[in-house]
């Protein structure tokens, strides 16, 4: 049901204005109570044209606790490359995942990316016997030019935008744990202990971690939580009947309108402040293996990319004071 709303909300976004959105989506999320509304399932068709390795392969993955959003990512780009080679399984070679790569017209890191989900899938198939060896095991990383994630530098500016107690809270919220926004959303009140300063956390292939709350998201929430009237299992809700949880569109939406009304030029958004999170964490000396912890990063490469512009403000910095 909420996916089906969701779906619609995102698809009304660029027609309406945010207000007038605000208003559907709570209309809908309340007419909708009533109904039942399953998706339509198409991914038989879409598995058909699939070698069957590959079934095996993405519903183990998703068994495994892959999210919804990377398996699709997944399926997309293995259907594309076995439409383009077309061929069997065992009779793909090092050559043609070469000219697959060759072939595509999309940015260097968006190739790396095909080439990691290529591998990985290969290298199962070899893991589970469906073949003998993994063609693209000698292809080298493909190369390209990392882009610094982009910061926050004066937090005060987001924070004296907000006008309410929610706002201040998701605001504060987000600024202490770094969460993605599915996080933020899906989190439920017995998911925080106020007292212990915790919070756990449902991440990224359903691995749950334990983050932290500074006394300022401390102190937000419970301002919130007081102008509550509702019994929603919910953190964070919509602000009016029958309070139920807030959807990303509405959460991107938050933060662009508190970004506009802070007169901050950047594009404001949920992650923007889990870039900020990172990299403040860094440049006040934080370990980057913490900060890999904290954040849920699978891989510290990863997080990496935050060390790099906690460097970069390091050198700054220090031709600035070291004269």
């Amino acid at each position: 049901m909420q996916q089906f709303i969701n779906g619609f909300i995102a698809k009304m976004e660029s027609m309406v204005d945010l207000k007038t959105l605000d208003i559907i989506s709570e209309q809908l999320t309340m007419y909708a109570a009533d109904f039942e509304i399953t998706k339509r399932c198409t991914e038989l068709a879409i598995f058909a044209e699939f070698p069957e390795p590959a079934k095996a392969y993405l519903a183990t993955r998703r068994v495994e606790g892959m999210s919804e959003q990377t398996g699709r990512n997944y399926m997309c780009i293995m259907k594309d490359f076995f439409e383009y080679v077309s061929m069997p399984l065992e009779r793909i070679t090092k050559a043609d995942v070469v000219k697959y790569l060759y072939a595509q017209t999309c940015t260097d890191r968006t190739k790396a990316h095909k080439l990691t989900v290529l591998k990985t899938f290969f290298q199962w198939a070899v893991n589970e016997d469906y073949l003998e060896k993994n063609p693209c095991k000698n292809i080298k990383p493909i190369k390209y030019q990392r882009k610094a994630p982009e910061h926050l530098t004066d937090m005060e500016l987001l924070r004296n935008a907000c006008k309410t107690p929610r706002e201040q809270a998701i605001v504060e919220f987000f600024y202490s744990t770094g969460c993605r926004v599915s996080e933020a959303i899906n989190l439920k009140k017995c998911d925080l202990d106020l007292m212990a300063g915790e919070v756990k956390l449902l991440g990224k292939g359903n691995k749950e971690r334990t983050d932290y709350l500074n006394p300022k998201s401390i102190v937000a929430l419970k301002k919130y939580f007081l102008t509550r009237n509702d019994d929603s299992e919910y953190v964070f809700v919509i602000c009016r009947e029958p309070y139920g949880k807030v959807c990303k569109t509405s959460m991107k939406n938050l933060f662009d309108e508190l970004g506009k009304r802070a007169g901050i030029e950047k594009h404001v958004h949920p992650h923007l402040l889990r870039h900020t999170n990172a990299t403040l964490a860094l440049e006040k000396g934080m370990p980057i293996e913490e900060v890999q912890r904290m954040l849920g990063h699978v891989s510290i490469d990863t997080t990496l990319q935050y060390a790099e512009v906690a460097n970069t403000n390091v050198k700054r910095n220090h031709k600035r004071g070291v004269v």
